[in-house]
């Protein structure tokens, strides 16, 4: 299967005349960083915070619940939703959450949602785990790589690809002048801009209302460059709206 998959990636670069776009999921971050996927980002962001051991499992069921004559991919945006009151009531006001109100002073009296600025703290506590494959990673995206499209919050890519420009967001991929060359897509926000994160059901309607927009600019990447998926499933909803688009 290896070779097979080999002969199908060089065949596609042959032909396009062009090195690929990468397009990079939580795969990635889960086997080279030790992070967690988005279910058990929230799930340990409960587990830190709400005093009950089963605050996640009822956010989940509750969503679910409220979901389940939708889209099933609406669950966990909508968990984010229901958490983010009780989350962000706790880093207000418990004492054990002083320090945190203290570094983010002037974020949270700004309007920064709480519970983002807390996620952006968990994501970068990981850190890349150097190894073997990553330093063929990173030799690939020196020499072999256009540049890369990702959904993830963290930094990985960046530490991977350090002298890629990084564009965040929509507004930023949408507004600013791409070389498509040694550049980062990420478009559903970074820990650098915790307030830009595409996390709840509000945040992923503002996304899709937007994504027309966003999945024109991309299209140029995808007619023009061989683009290779990375830690995501084909089943993935950010895969399949984009594609569908």
């Amino acid at each position: 299967m290896d070779g097979r998959i080999k002969e199908v990636v060089c065949r596609a670069i042959e032909d396009a005349g062009r090195y690929p776009f990468l397009f990079v999921g939580s795969g990635l971050s889960r086997r080279y960083m030790g992070a967690p996927d988005w279910e058990g980002l929230l799930s340990t962001v409960c587990a830190e915070i709400c005093r009950d051991p089963y605050a996640y499992a009822g956010y989940k069921n509750r969503a679910a619940v409220a979901v389940r004559n939708g889209e099933a991919d609406a669950a966990l945006p909508y968990a984010a939703t229901l958490m983010e009151e009780e989350i962000d009531r706790s880093l207000f006001s418990d004492a054990r959450f002083r320090d945190f109100r203290e570094r983010h002073d002037s974020d949270l009296r700004s309007g920064a949602s709480p519970m983002k600025l807390y996620i952006s703290e968990v994501i970068s506590r990981y850190e890349l785990n150097r190894s073997g494959e990553t330093e063929l990673l990173m030799r690939a995206g020196e020499q072999k790589v256009s540049g890369v499209i990702t959904t993830n919050y963290d930094r990985m890519c960046e530490l991977l690809l350090p002298d890629f420009s990084t564009f965040v967001g929509e507004d930023d991929l949408l507004f600013s002048d791409q070389a498509y060359a040694q550049e980062i897509y990420k478009i559903h926000g970074s820990v650098a801009e915790p307030r830009g994160l595409v996390l709840t059901s509000a945040d992923y309607c503002e996304f899709a209302r937007r994504r027309k927009y966003l999945s024109a600019k991309l299209l140029t990447m995808f007619v023009e460059y061989p683009v290779i998926f990375l830690g995501y499933s084909i089943q993935d909803a950010n895969i399949r709206s984009i594609l569908g688009d």
